[in-house]
C-alpha cells in the first residue's frame, strides 16, 4: 500500500475543529494520484491512450474524525481488475496508528472520444499485477433509495471552482452539494459514519443541478440530477455524538 503524510490545517476543520469530510475525500483523493503516478499509470498515462479513468461507486466508513493542527497518514493501493472494473482502497491512521476511516472505489475506463466503457489493456494491467490481491473484490453495501417522501429541495449551479482537469464537476463537489443540505442541527449533535456515493453521470459548468433528499432516522439519502437525468446518489449514515 503506498502511503502519505498529511498535516491538517486549521482551513479544513469544522467549527468544533474536527477534519471536514470533503477534506477526508481531497486526502484520499491526492493520495491516490500520487499512487498511480509512482506506478507511471496515472491520469497522463490514461489521457494519452484516449482514455479517462471514472469512478462509479464509493464507500466510506468513518471512525472518528482527527483534529486540526495533527498530522495523519493515508494509504491507498488498487487492488483488483475484473473484467471492465477496477478497485481501489483507502485508509487514513493517526499518529499512533488509529484508523480514521476507510474507504473503496469502483472505478470504469472510458474512451474519450466515444464515451464507451472499455477494457484496462494488458499492458495496462501488467502495471498493477504485483499489487493485485488473491481473494476478489470486496462487495460494496447497495445504494438504494429510501422508501420516504422527499423532504429536501434545492438548486445549485455547476461553478468554475467545481471544476477539475478533465472539465467536469469534481466527484467530491457532489458529496459536498448533498452534505449542505442536511440539516444543521441534525450535524451539532451527530456524527458522520458512513457516506455511500454512486456517480451515474458527468456534469459541466453552468449545469443547473436538482437536489431532492429523503430521510429515515439517522439517514439521509440524496439524488441530484441535471436537465432530468440522474448525475448521482449520495448517502449519509449518521450516529449520535457522545457525551
Amino acid at each position: 500500500m503506498y502511503y502519505q503524510d498529511y498535516y491538517i490545517h486549521t482551513y479544513e476543520v469544522d467549527k468544533n475543529k474536527r477534519l471536514i469530510v470533503s477534506a477526508l475525500l481531497n486526502y484520499f483523493q491526492d493520495a491516490m494520484v500520487h499512487n498511480a503516478d509512482s506506478f507511471g499509470a496515472g491520469s497522463d498515462y490514461a489521457f494519452d491512450n484516449g482514455q479517462l479513468w471514472v469512478l462509479i461507486d464509493y464507500e466510506i466508513d468513518i471512525f472518528d474524525l482527527p483534529l486540526g493542527k495533527t498530522m495523519v497518514t493515508c494509504g491507498t493501493a488498487p487492488y483488483a481488475i475484473k473484467r471492465f472494473f477496477a478497485y481501489r482502497k483507502w485508509e487514513m491512521k493517526d499518529t499512533k496508528g488509529n484508523l480514521i476511516a476507510v474507504a473503496k472505489g469502483k472505478f470504469v475506463l472510458i474512451d474519450i472520444k466515444t464515451k464507451d466503457i472499455v477494457a484496462p489493456s494488458k499492458e495496462m494491467t501488467n502495471i498493477f499485477k504485483n499489487v493485485i490481491e488473491e481473494g476478489g473484490v470486496t462487495p460494496f453495501t447497495k445504494n438504494t433509495s429510501l422508501d420516504t417522501e422527499v423532504i429536501y429541495n434545492s438548486k445549485d449551479v455547476v461553478k468554475s471552482t467545481y471544476i477539475d482537469i478533465n472539465n467536469h464537476m469534481n466527484n467530491v463537489y457532489y458529496m459536498i452539494i448533498a452534505y449542505n443540505n442536511i440539516p444543521h442541527k441534525e450535524l451539532d449533535t451527530n456524527s458522520i459514519k458512513k457516506i455511500r456515493i454512486t456517480y451515474k453521470k458527468e456534469c459541466v459548468i453552468n449545469d443547473l443541478l436538482t437536489i431532492e433528499g429523503r430521510r429515515e432516522d439517522k439517514t439521509f439519502y440524496y439524488e441530484i440530477s441535471s436537465k432530468g437525468d440522474l448525475l448521482s446518489k449520495v448517502k449519509f449514515t449518521l450516529e449520535s455524538k457522545k457525551g
